[in-house]
């Protein structure tokens, strides 16, 4: 259910963000905007 991301940097990225609930959600709105 997670965004998926086709680069390796991005990947990294959000296992950096799935730290914390805050970088979860940030993840969530840029891949949105990214959808729009």
């Amino acid at each position: 259910m997670l965004p998926e991301f086709h680069f390796p940097e991005h990947t990294f990225t959000l296992k950096l963000f799935l730290q914390s609930p805050e970088g979860l959600i940030d993840v969530v709105v840029a891949n949105l905007y990214l959808h729009l």
